[in-house]
């Protein structure tokens, strides 16, 4: 299983269908699609279930689409850990309840962001469950 794959499938997820996942990501359909198709056959699962009008995730994609996504987001966050200058670059996405966030997690993230400004962080503050 190449991580590679593991993020195709979850812009696929994201995005709600193949053609607006091959859009984001700058690669063709049949691309993508042959990725999915060489992910389900690995996994032994189906993780779409394909319709005329588009495509949803099933149980076990809903499932899979977790822990591919974490799993992207920690290697992600492993190569911007050891670049050679120990400098932190990319994106950060973060939720956290209002009633925690704003008052103890944004003067920390304030830090963070002045220590690495190549590092780009997205917040979220809201005590409803968020899909990053």
């Amino acid at each position: 299983m190449e991580i590679e794959d593991l993020r195709i499938f979850v812009e696929v997820a994201d995005a709600g269908g193949v053609s607006s996942a091959a859009l984001r990501l700058g690669i063709s359909k049949s691309m993508v699609s042959r990725r999915i198709n060489r992910l389900e056959e690995q996994l032994g699962a189906q993780l779409f279930a394909r319709t005329t009008r588009g495509i949803a995730l099933t149980e076990a994609g809903a499932t899979f689409r977790d822990y591919a996504a974490r799993t992207s987001a920690e290697l992600d966050l492993v190569r911007e850990t050891i670049l050679p200058a120990g400098e932190l670059r990319g994106r950060m996405r973060v939720a956290a309840p209002l009633s925690f966030g704003p008052t103890y997690f944004a003067p920390i993230l304030s830090q963070l962001a002045s220590r690495h400004p190549q590092l780009q962080i997205l917040s979220s503050y809201t005590d409803r469950f968020v899909d990053l």
